[in-house]
């Protein structure tokens, strides 16, 4: 009896002891929690981490008056006879000060304010002042008076006083032009070495749709062209007259003023000083930024092509040939070219001559020289990183850089300023910059990633998809120094945080590590350690290799490499796979990287809002943080923190839209890479992100009535599409190989569970309404049955989304793995590359199809057999060539006839339609997609368009489709080419080259 007794105490007092632990455990914890994780903070003094392993440019800008800062100034000019500058703000206020560095302010009496003596002055864009002001006193000044963007485009002539400082006299102001306007003003304005005064105008319109007025052609009006008056005659009414010369005063129905046309936004033209060659920088759509050589009567597209890209078929042509660009830059390079001037100057003698000129949103500066009719020399000179907004000369011919100075995130001072370019001999390469990751001072043991004294490890909230890659931070500041907290408030582009400016020589540290295979276990080791490297106010981007013993990393090539892993998936037979891991190079990481979108992309309130360990200890980041000084005062955090997408317990919304600004804002904000018309920032609301509803920019991928989200529908939202696929058009574009599947089954749960729209609804007696109802049945057969209904699944897998629904079910897992193996085998097998590469992601990569990268200049230097090129033509299972084409009696008529392109086409010319065949289409191939008002949809060449009556198209098939204009609720020119991106992919530069030889041949 006293044994059991004994017993049952023993078993009483377990519970209670037990209890009484974890009550001091969960006390001691929780007093941990409050703590902050360091209490103190350790100087990082072990950096090597200084300079730049890479040459630099030759070439610098520096800030000429580093005492004066504008707000959103528009341009930059010099009065002859004088040394001072006059520098206008967009919102109207023009100032002037003497030529001194030193200066401390611009003059307190303003040149003039333009606010203060005309109503509704909204923006100024334009000044320059006539070649005689010394005798004179001229100014002509360029603005817009109006609401926001719309109002009229005014060109006026002023009288300077002659004060000191000088000051315009409001009441002498005399209205030369004025035409209306909604947005693309050119308003640039120039006198040319014949002293006539030059006008740049824009199309007047907003960004999209192209050229809504149809002024681009029209000589009309004078929007879309470089106007040419004389100031010093009147004719007429008109204060001032039509010079001699100008090339359609004859012209019916002309504006006389019109010296060229076909422009949609020419911001900023000059004068060549020593040719007189007038050099204009236009604002592409889409596609192109381009650089102009101005001629008399010339016409240079708008809005029929952009950049020799066929963009509108409906529009008439003006009565001169389009002339092409002498230079265009991809949107991929540039986003808003600003125009500039022809170096003259003697500070930067090997450009001499050469035509300077930058982009806005890039902040790079290019030159360029042009001779014999031909861009002989192009060079990205200096990685500026302001937005350049406008280019000024000296009277000795050097080049000034105006700063427009806003939307830089982090930047300490977002006023704009006034730089300079000169030759840079201070930044030569670093010859001991560290090429191990044990060189740099980060870590004191790299096989263990112990950090260095100072260097402080950190958690992000929602991490990027990196093909399954987990991840370690860190950062390093140097000594105590801290990072400056600058409240700021940018609605515009999303940012509610505080901007962040780092200390020189600041560094960030992320180390991806993979689940690799091994035998008959399984580890995670590091395969890539990235480092942010701030140094001389610009963020520089390195890569380090880890050796295979996970013992060191190596700096990886300037231009990035790649390598093979055996990694661990459960989702693989045996349970493993190959995985091809890239490499960056340095410009590639730059590319997300981007001053435009911060630089810094994950160190910030919205993503260190959560705590994180420091050894036993458990605390918040931001008070961490706070408490030893690493920022300046504590970044404001709070509703606009992100959120983890893999957490359930917050809201789908919520994690959908983290996975969005993580892996996607960056590039699709205002001025990031993405050319889609779209903002995806987690502070944005919804509705004003561009998502719902939102018109294509770059293909349908044919997918019927799609747009980027169409609520309550994955099927027909590209924004999901684009994140299914692999291979040509892949989103996130870069940095990923592989779908991430729980991120892609969350944006399907997240548009699925989105409220419908009217106006994206299928009409119910519509065919796709009809098509719908029978995959659904389709893929119930699919699901059901033992096997695969291959009649239902050659159904399903005959568009995209047909095969999206398909492959949403074998991502969910509902198919046997037999069924889903067969699946996979029959849709990786199909002709349409727009549902193969839907389901790439489930082959080993060892499986997939090879894709051949073509180096233009390789093929061009091979010698092809013309005989083996017109037998890869007519029989060759990769070329498709014969479907679409005809030669002679050979082929199908459906694109352009190939009998005599030898005759039309260089080989230089051909290759080039073969790797990008969108980017010249022949006008009468430009792919129209036409939606009826019945729901129908169709997307073919056009043949005939009787106002009226109807309109035909031809299909890919060679099919002829005849619809009632009546029918026709919608018509959109397509720039993406019927002819795939990617036709040459699975062909050697071999084959390549003997079919170019057989097609050269064609004559």
């Amino acid at each position: 009896m006293q044994d059991r007794i004994h017993g049952f105490v023993t078993i009483a007092i377990i519970p209670v002891a037990l209890w009484i632990v974890s009550e001091y455990f969960r006390s001691a914890t929780a007093e941990a929690d409050d703590a902050p994780g360091i209490t103190q903070r350790i100087p990082w003094t072990t950096s090597r981490i200084v300079g730049s392993p890479d040459p630099s440019s030759a070439y610098r800008i520096e800030n000429v008056f580093p005492h004066l800062h504008f707000e959103k100034p528009t341009v930059l000019t010099m009065a002859p006879g004088s040394t001072r500058w006059f520098i206008a703000e967009l919102a109207g206020r023009i100032y002037s000060f003497p030529n001194d560095p030193g200066i401390r302010q611009a003059d307190v009496d303003l040149f003039i304010d333009l606010t203060e003596y005309i109503n509704d002055v909204q923006h100024v864009y334009g000044m320059t002042f006539h070649p005689n002001f010394e005798r004179n006193g001229y100014v002509y000044i360029s603005y817009l008076q109006g609401e926001g963007f719309s109002g009229h485009d005014y060109v006026s002539r002023f009288k300077v006083k002659g004060d000191s400082p000088p000051r315009v006299d409001p009441g002498s102001e005399l209205l030369l032009l004025k035409w209306p306007t909604s947005g693309h003003n050119g308003c640039c304005l120039k006198f040319g070495p014949d002293r006539f005064l030059y006008i740049s105008t824009g199309d007047g319109a907003a960004p999209s749709p192209p050229d809504p007025y149809d002024t681009g052609q029209d000589i009309g009006d004078l929007k879309s062209s470089i106007l040419r008056i004389d100031v010093d005659r009147t004719e007429g009414s008109r204060p001032y007259a039509i010079p001699d010369g100008n090339p359609f005063v004859d012209q019916p129905n002309a504006r006389p003023e019109v010296w060229a046309y076909g422009f949609r936004n020419p911001w900023k033209m000059s004068f060549d000083s020593a040719t007189s060659d007038l050099w204009v920088g236009d604002v592409g759509w889409d596609m192109w930024e381009m650089v102009f050589r101005v001629e008399p009567g010339g016409n240079y597209g708008w809005s029929i092509v952009e950049g020799g890209q066929t963009i509108r078929t409906d529009l008439e042509p003006g009565p001169t040939p389009i002339q092409l660009p002498i230079l265009i830059h991809p949107r991929s390079e540039f986003r808003s070219i600003t125009g500039g001037f022809v170096y003259h100057g003697k500070s930067c003698p090997d450009i001499q001559g050469a035509y300077l000129y930058g982009d806005y949103v890039t902040g790079e500066l290019w030159g360029l020289r042009y001779n014999g009719g031909q861009v002989t020399w192009k060079q990205k000179l200096v990685n500026a990183q302001i937005p350049i907004i406008a280019f000024a000369e000296d009277h000795d011919g050097e080049l000034y850089v105006v700063d427009y100075g806003q939307n830089r995130p982090g930047d300490q001072n977002s006023g704009g300023s006034i730089y300079r370019l000169v030759p840079d001999n201070t930044r030569a390469a670093n010859l001991d910059f560290p090429r191990t990751l044990s060189e740099t001072g980060l870590f004191t043991s790299v096989p263990d990633q112990q950090l260095a004294p100072g260097v402080i490890s950190y958690s992000i909230t929602a991490e990027p998809w990196a093909d399954g890659a987990g991840s370690t931070r860190a950062v390093a500041i140097p000594n105590r120094e801290s990072v400056e907290v600058h409240h700021q408030e940018n609605l515009l582009l999303g940012y509610r945080q505080g901007t962040l400016n780092f200390p020189d020589n600041s560094v960030l540290v992320k180390t991806l590590s993979l689940e690799l295979a091994a035998d008959k276990f399984t580890k995670s080791q590091p395969v890539e350690t990235q480092i942010l490297h701030r140094n001389e106010d610009e963020w520089r981007a390195y890569t380090y290799i880890w050796n295979d013993e996970g013992t060191d990393a190596i700096l990886a090539p300037a231009g990035g490499t790649e390598r093979v892993y055996f990694v661990r998936d459960s989702s693989m037979p045996g349970g493993s796979r190959l995985q091809t891991w890239h490499f960056c190079g340095r410009s590639e990481c730059i590319v997300c990287h981007s001053p435009r979108a911060g630089s810094v992309l994950g160190f910030n309130a919205a993503q260190l809002d959560c705590d994180h360990r420091y050894g036993e200890i458990v605390s918040s980041q931001l008070a961490t943080m706070s408490h030893v000084n690493l920022f300046s005062e504590p970044p404001p955090a709070g509703s606009d923190s992100l959120v983890s997408p893999a957490d359930s317990g917050f809201t789908l919304d919520r994690r959908v839209r983290s996975w969005l600004d993580v892996n996607c804002a960056h590039c699709h904000g205002n001025g990031g890479g993405g050319t889609a018309q779209f903002r995806l920032r987690y502070s944005l609301p919804l509705d004003q992100t561009g998502m719902l509803s939102g018109r294509l920019t770059q293909g349908s991928f044919g997918i019927p009535m799609p747009r980027i989200v169409v609520a309550g529908d994955p099927y027909r939202s590209v924004l999901y599409y684009r994140m299914a696929k692999l291979g040509k058009g892949r989103m996130p574009h870069l940095g990923s190989r592989f779908l991430d599947r729980s991120g892609l089954q969350l944006i399907h749960d997240w548009i699925r569970g989105l409220p419908p729209s009217s106006d994206d609804a299928l009409p119910l007696n519509s065919d796709l309404t009809s098509i719908r109802a029978t995959r659904r049945r389709d893929l119930q057969k699919l699901t059901a049955g033992g096997g695969t209904d291959e009649v239902a699944l050659d159904a399903l897998l005959h568009e995209p989304d047909g095969a999206l629904m398909v492959q949403h079910k074998v991502l969910s897992e509902e198919f046997s793995p037999e069924i889903r193996q067969q699946i996979v085998r029959y849709a990786t097998a199909s002709s349409n590359p727009h549902v193969s590469e839907l389901f790439l992601d489930f082959l080993p990569e060892e499986a997939r199809p090879e894709e051949i990268r073509i180096n233009p200049a390789h093929v061009l230097g091979l010698q092809g057999d013309v005989a083996h090129g017109r037998q890869l033509f007519l029989t060759d299972s990769r070329l498709l060539c014969r479907n679409c084409h005809r030669v002679q009696n050979d082929g199908t008529a459906v694109g352009p006839d190939l009998t005599q392109i030898g005759r039309k086409y260089e080989p230089r010319e051909l290759l080039d339609s073969l790797l990008f065949p969108s980017r010249k289409i022949e006008p009468a191939y430009v792919p129209w997609l036409l939606l009826t008002k019945a729901g129908l949809v169709y997307t073919g060449f056009l043949v005939e368009r009787a106002a009226g009556e109807r309109v035909v198209l031809k299909d890919g098939e060679g099919k002829i489709i005849s619809v009632p204009s009546d029918d026709i609720e919608e018509m959109i020119a397509q720039d993406k080419s019927l002819m795939p991106d990617d036709a040459l992919r699975s062909v050697s530069p071999e084959n390549v080259a003997d079919l170019l030889a057989w097609l050269s041949s064609l004559k």
